[in-house]
């Protein structure tokens, strides 16, 4: 069977793609879908009556101070998030980078981390020392 041919190409992606998409569309993609279309019913989730009212759901969402309130407090929350665990990410991997730490010496910051000793690589490149371990 030539290699370059449309019916070879087909067999090779079913092959080896095709049960994981088929896994994927059916676990992720159709419960999204259905998910979406739920959301311009008025179900309530038990009758199996499931009246399509259209945006009104999404108009009465928007117009709820609740929902605004909710939505300001969630990207608060995931804005300081973000930056506390960098912050703190950093400076670990700050001490770790540093030869002479006092911290890291005695063993009271545990770098077994491998996002941690990345960041520690980082830094020793961005300072210029990163192979003066190999020399010694």
């Amino acid at each position: 069977m030539e290699r370059n041919t449309m019916k070879y190409k087909v067999k090779q992606y079913l092959m080896f793609a095709g049960v994981s998409t088929v896994l994927f569309c059916a676990v992720v993609i159709l419960p999204f879908i259905y998910g979406l279309y739920l959301t311009f019913t008025s179900w309530d989730g038990v009758s199996k009556e499931k009246p399509f009212v259209g945006l009104a759901n999404y108009i009465a969402t928007f117009q709820d101070a609740a929902y605004w309130q909710a939505l300001g407090r969630t990207l608060i929350y995931s804005v300081i998030a973000v930056i506390l665990v960098n912050v703190v990410a950093f400076f670990l991997a700050y001490m770790a980078a540093l030869q002479h730490s006092v911290l890291v010496s005695y063993g009271l910051v545990a770098v077994n981390c491998g996002n941690v000793k990345c960041l520690a690589l980082i830094c020793q490149l961005c300072t210029g020392n990163a192979f003066d371990s190999l020399d010694s």
